[in-house]
């Protein structure tokens, strides 16, 4: 597949090609920028003027600064099939790791831009800026299958570091390995980073942690390996505070921040032991988390119980020991000040789950 390139699947039949019609636009120098950045890594290309498929572009911003280039895929998306799958999250770590452990995170750079796509869908993945027009020939952020086939091509590496009995969970280009001790754990990272960058796959050494620690962040979950227990970043926990208050819509945007934590501790699910030479897939079937909550989502969460108590005292996050009676009955609970009243948001039911299908 990495030779030819990637071939998704029509549902039905590929939307029809027209004539780009290009218009005279301001200068956007941010833009501008991230086109020649595409350019040097080989990602897109210039083309002549011909029938295509044209989709808009913009930019966000990143976290830790800059931007990134963003084409709108969804009107090409109705048209191509995207299969359901099994993908690591902040559950699989739970169900995986025991304390106590030592951490470390990888972050691969630019991890789709190794996905090439087929030479004949090209002319699908295509943009206009100025009088120019683009082709991406490299698997683009947006495109809906874009989580599942890079998924699937991990499966490989991470095997390998399976059989080698390395503790190791990726979240597309997020990953995570652990071990009981701090050098053991820095062999693993070593083992790693070593596999991935003959494989091709580059190291973002700013957004990875390869020290081996007991304090790390993944997936926007600080952890404590050795002790067992997680927390929200403080930069989280401000959010949440500040999208807080007393309304109902307030209280639903807070819940929309917080409410995904509740998988790490849901009441009726047991850590299982997986053998280090197995592949970590978790024995029940999950979704990954969406970055966004539909209408229906925000409404089931709007409906959340939420009590209002008079304490002051700071409600511990649950650990993820594997010890049944340690863990809470309800999700995590955090306060709230308002006026003078703190709130407790508990949520006591996770969002329901989709049959998800393994790679093929």
């Amino acid at each position: 597949m990495l030779g030819r390139g990637f071939h998704w699947k029509w549902l039905k039949d590929s939307p029809p090609l027209l004539v780009p019609k290009f218009k005279n636009i301001h200068p956007q120098p941010d833009l501008d920028l991230e086109i020649q950045l595409l350019l040097l890594k080989a990602a897109i290309y210039e083309v002549p003027y011909q029938p295509c498929f044209i989709s808009r572009i913009f930019l966000v911003p990143k976290s830790r600064g800059g931007n990134r280039l963003i084409i709108d895929l969804s009107s090409l998306d109705s048209h191509i099939l995207a299969p359901y799958f099994l993908m690591h999250n902040h559950k699989s770590l739970v169900d995986t790791l025991h304390p106590p452990a030592w951490m470390s995170t990888i972050d691969l750079k630019d991890a789709y831009l190794h996905v090439p796509i087929r030479q004949c869908l090209h002319k699908y993945l295509a943009f206009s800026f100025g009088s120019k027009l683009y082709f991406f020939r490299a698997l683009p952020f947006s495109l809906n299958v874009a989580p599942h086939i890079f998924t699937c091509i991990l499966r490989w590496p991470l095997s390998l570091l399976h059989l080698q009995g390395i503790n190791v969970i990726a979240c597309l280009d997020d990953w995570v390995i652990w071990d009981t001790s701090h050098e053991l754990t820095a062999k693993a990272v070593n083992t790693a980073t070593s596999l991935l960058s003959n494989l091709g796959f580059l190291i973002n050494i700013p957004k990875s942690h390869l020290p081996s620690s007991t304090d790390v962040e993944w997936l926007g979950i600080r952890w404590f390996p050795l002790l067992g227990r997680w927390a929200l970043p403080e930069d989280k926990q401000m959010s949440i505070h500040k999208a807080c208050s007393i309304t109902k819509t307030s209280l639903t945007q807070a819940m929309g921040i917080f409410s995904w934590q509740t998988q790490l501790c849901h009441p009726n699910t047991t850590p299982q032991s997986t053998p280090a030479t197995t592949t970590l897939v978790p024995q029940n079937s999950f979704k990954p988390l969406a970055p966004r909550r539909s209408e229906a989502t925000a409404s089931k969460l709007s409906q959340t119980p939420v009590t209002v108590a008079t304490s002051q005292n700071v409600v511990n996050f649950p650990p993820f020991s594997t010890n049944q009676e340690t863990r809470s009955t309800f999700g995590p609970m955090l306060p709230f000040q308002v006026g003078e009243v703190t709130l407790y948001l508990i949520r006591s039911h996770a969002l329901g789950t989709r049959t998800s299908q393994p790679c093929t």
